[in-house]
């Protein structure tokens, strides 16, 4: 399967370090990295990759100046290792420079071509990340004249699965700021990197103890953590445990095995009180220990 890690811009370079380290060759394109693998290559990356937003599973492209030309390509493209007749889709599609410029009708056709592929209806819904049963998610670009459609085997952005449930402002996302650590060099034994309450903790330690920004407890799997995010895609994965998951799962090479250092968080000046109480009720939620090798 071609499968795809999307980043920030400009963090390229550090997406495809992060994934060497977990013995995947990748190559950066604009906004991620690509690379070849499996349904075993899209658990680890779900698991571990702490700079990337989304893991997608790319389905195909189909070059079209028509929506019938569209619908004759999509017929011919895989919904159905993704997708079940009866089963709610949302699609998402954006429009550059083509021809077919318009992204609700792309959208319409899409819907259109997976249905007579899978032999059934497939309701389209709203993608909502925090409920109990969401949508698969198919994203569809069109760039001069080519359409490349994907399916996302994350659910909820990575950045916020498992623990980070308590919103607030911050002037990091957690995707960036460990983008900042790994290019840093950091590895836990020095004081964190990141000042303020509400970077520091939570971001860092998951980088020192080698642990990817994912729950460690399956009784999280209802908030749109990892088993609810893969199961739907990338053949049908079967639900199962984070915990066997992870001891199955080799850690990066390049990460320390050693525990971060849990002191007491710097202060800041200035912070709202709001900030650091939401960042310490996400700072118990943030996995702790060393994962077994």
């Amino acid at each position: 399967m071609d499968l795809f890690a999307a980043c920030a811009p400009g963090l390229e370079p550090v997406l495809v370090a992060e994934l060497g380290a977990l013995g995947l060759r990748a190559r950066p394109v604009a906004g991620g990295a690509e690379l070849e693998g499996g349904l075993r290559e899209v658990e680890r990356m779900n698991l571990w990759l702490r700079t990337a937003g989304r893991v997608l599973v790319r389905l195909g492209q189909a070059k079209a100046t028509t929506f019938a030309e569209l619908v004759r390509k999509a017929r011919a493209l895989p919904f159905e290792t993704v997708l079940r007749r009866g089963e709610p889709v949302s699609l998402r599609v954006t429009c550059h420079k083509s021809r077919l410029y318009h992204s609700r009708a792309v959208a319409q056709r899409l819907h259109e071509a997976l249905q007579e592929r899978l032999g059934g209806p497939a309701p389209l819904a709203e993608h909502d990340e925090e409920g109990p049963a969401p949508a698969q998610l198919l994203l569809a670009r069109f760039d001069h004249d080519v359409c490349t459609v994907s399916a996302d085997s994350s659910g909820a952005l990575l950045h916020r699965r498992g623990y980070r449930l308590a919103q607030s402002q911050a002037p990091l996302r957690e995707t960036l700021a460990a983008a900042v650590l790994l290019a840093a060099g950091y590895t836990g034994s020095e004081p964190s990197a990141v000042p303020g309450p509400s970077p520091s903790r939570p971001r860092s330690s998951p980088v020192a103890a080698r642990q990817g920004w994912r729950a460690t407890s399956p009784s999280s799997a209802g908030r749109g953590t990892t088993r609810a995010g893969w199961r739907r895609c990338a053949g049908r994965l079967a639900s199962r445990s984070c915990l066997a998951l992870r001891r199955r799962s080799p850690a990066p090479t390049r990460m320390p095995r050693r525990s971060p250092p849990h002191g007491r968080m710097p202060s800041a000046p200035g912070w709202p009180r709001t900030y650091a109480s939401t960042t310490f009720r996400c700072a118990k939620r943030a996995p702790r220990r060393p994962v077994p090798g």
